[in-house]
């Protein structure tokens, strides 16, 4: 995964860095890798138990899980198709050093 961040402190190629990343972009990214496949699952798994005996499907709780889990495989396969082909933007920054390419040690530098 490539990721672009802003370099405000002028990092170098090989440098070791803080990067600060909003919170809000974690909670985001929590939300759809377990969230919502997990709400996805659960409104499958009932839409399959009640549409199974329509169906003419005999074992209602073994469809339900099944829907679920196709469900969420599928979406998976979405987002990991969608996100593999395009670079991943961050409102994230380098906000420190904290050792050089050369492996000396710094004081962690920051942007202040």
């Amino acid at each position: 995964m490539e990721l672009s961040v802003a370099n405000p402190v002028g990092a170098a190629v090989g440098d070791t860095v803080v990067v600060e990343v909003p919170d809000q972009l974690i909670l985001k990214s929590a939300f759809q890798l377990y969230g919502l496949p997990m709400l996805l699952f659960f409104v499958m798994g009932v839409i399959a138990y009640q549409l199974s005996p329509v169906l003419g499907l005999l074992d209602r709780d073994l469809w339900a899980a099944i829907s679920g889990i196709l469900a969420v495989v599928i979406y998976y396969f979405i987002v990991g198709r969608s996100t593999s082909s395009e670079k991943v933007r961050l409102d994230a920054k380098i906000v420190g050093i904290q050792t050089h390419h050369d492996n000396s040690q710094l004081v962690c530098h920051t942007s202040d």
